[in-house]
């Protein structure tokens, strides 16, 4: 391709649509399962920047900072992303789906959802007994959710 060699790989996904991944790496022989990791990244990051964290805005620049940073933005990403997954559990309902399939929102933008009402009425209410429940989703053995 343009003079450099390229290995292609092709494949159809639920829609029956093309994922189409090209790389310059000839040895390579599952270039799909690398680029599905590197998918699951992407939306890590995309989560940090724009749907939720808004981690730029913050205009932090001293590296010690950002770092403590994006480690409380992972933890806050998979606390969601775990409440999102047992909030559909509980109640599928929650995850209303469009007119494609495809749900409205993700289980991370769920479970954000759940989590910021609750600190809320922990912090703002004094809910104790939401925040319990919110804080053992950080443990193996979380608490049934009480929407």
């Amino acid at each position: 391709m343009y003079g450099a060699k390229v290995r292609l790989f092709a494949k159809r996904d639920t829609d029956n649509d093309y994922v189409i991944v090209v790389t310059n790496n000839l040895e390579q022989t599952d270039a799909m399962a690398l680029y599905g990791r590197r998918w699951e990244i992407e939306t890590l990051f995309s989560c940090f920047k724009g749907r939720g964290f808004n981690l730029e805005d913050t205009h932090l620049t001293q590296l010690d900072r950002v770092s403590k940073l994006v480690a409380i933005c992972a933890l806050a990403f998979c606390w969601s992303y775990r409440i999102g997954i047992k909030a559909v559990q509980q109640y599928p309902k929650r995850q209303k789906l469009k007119k494609h399939g495809r749900p409205q929102q993700s289980l991370f933008a769920i479970g954000l959802d759940i989590l910021i009402d609750g600190l809320r009425a922990y912090f703002f209410a004094g809910n104790r007994r939401v925040f319990e429940i919110l804080v053992s989703y950080l443990s193996l053995k979380p608490r049934p959710l009480r929407l």
